[in-house]
């Protein structure tokens, strides 16, 4: 019998490569069809099946095996056994690897402990990182072994999504250990929806946060034993590992002062920060901007120019963070802008 299955593995491995039980690794992914498994039903029940009503493919699976000395007389193998005997291969392969990216991770060990020791003894304490995966994964360890404070610099406001997922996932992490944290961002991030969540988290987990108009550059210090700074425009790019004691205290002392001089953040500042609509007309503009409207129909039914239709979206996606027109209805949905117009526009005289 040729059942479907085999009909659809021919066009890939053949199963004369496979000799007496092994099973072909790429057709064992693929199940039994209808027709066999009827076949090994009735051979389970009968005790034995035919030639003629074993297929192909139970064969090839291991499902069914010849009787020691009765040729073309075949009787039903226990699926136990036959997964055993196809998952055996993969199982060894698997474990193989896991040998040997364990002995991988040892001889890189020696020379982890040889770098230790040079930063120790011959007092070059820095090294360059280079590569987007390998400054994230030294942080990701520095940051997890925190056990004291973890101080950060973060001065640019718009950075990526991804950036600032990643760094929700390691101060997260810090803080629910119980460590120390204290971050400085910039005075614009009051104004960013998404930076906004973070802070709110950031803060019920017991985390401090201040802003300053203006911050030098991207920082991260681990327990005051190790410090990160960037040494190219991108932070994923390059940064450069400082464990030498002087650098540190210098980076630290630095944080400090500019930590004196920033406004601290808090659950209230963030509730009271909304964006400032400052006249009715630039309300009647952002209603009909979220509606879907061009600036052309708002500036016609308004009866002003689209200049001015442009200068006051501009203002308000300033305010909200929002980098594009498009992107403008999430903050204002976010901050519950639209509810704050309908109730300051029930509260104007009628004329």
């Amino acid at each position: 019998m040729i059942c479907t299955f085999l009909k659809q593995s021919r066009s890939g491995v053949g199963t004369d490569d496979y000799e007496g039980g092994s099973v072909c690794p790429h057709l064992a992914r693929r199940a039994p069809c209808p027709e066999a498994l009827r076949s090994y039903e009735q051979a389970f029940v009968e005790g034995r099946a035919s030639p003629s009503d074993a297929p192909d493919c139970l064969k090839t699976l291991g499902l069914v095996e010849e009787y020691p000395g009765c040729p073309n007389h075949y009787f039903a193998v226990p699926p136990t056994v036959a997964t055993a005997r196809a998952t055996q291969p993969v199982e060894q392969e698997m474990a193989d690897l896991r040998e040997s990216l364990e002995a991988t991770r040892r001889h890189f060990a020696g020379a982890e402990s040889a770098y230790r020791r040079a930063l120790q003894e011959h007092g070059r304490g820095h090294a360059t990182i280079t590569g987007v995966q390998e400054v994230n994964a030294v942080l990701d360890r520095e940051v997890a072994a925190c056990t004291q404070e973890l101080r950060t610099v973060r001065p640019v406001s718009r950075r990526p999504a991804e950036d600032l997922q990643r760094a929700v996932g390691r101060e997260v992490g810090v803080l629910r250990r119980g460590v120390a944290m204290r971050a400085l961002y910039q005075e614009t991030d009051r104004s960013h929806p998404a930076a906004l969540a973070h802070f709110r988290h950031v803060l019920a987990l017991g985390g401090q946060i201040r802003t300053r108009d203006e911050l030098n550059d991207k920082l991260v210090i681990c327990d005051e034993r190790v410090a990160f700074i960037r040494v190219s425009e991108s932070w994923g790019t390059a940064a450069l590992e400082i464990r030498e004691p002087g650098p540190i205290r210098f980076l630290v002392s630095a944080f400090d002062v500019a930590w004196g001089r920033a406004t601290p953040l808090t659950d209230q500042s963030i509730e009271t920060h909304r964006p400032k609509i400052t006249s009715s007309l630039q309300k009647k503009i952002i209603r009909l901007v979220v509606e879907g409207h061009t600036d052309s129909v708002i500036a016609s039914r308004l009866g002003t120019s689209t200049r001015t239709v442009a200068e006051h979206v501009r203002r308000v996606s300033s305010q909200l963070g929002s980098r594009s027109r498009a992107e403008l209805g999430y903050p204002v949905a976010k901050t519950n802008l639209l509810q704050q117009l309908n109730v300051s526009q029930e509260k104007e005289p009628r004329s």
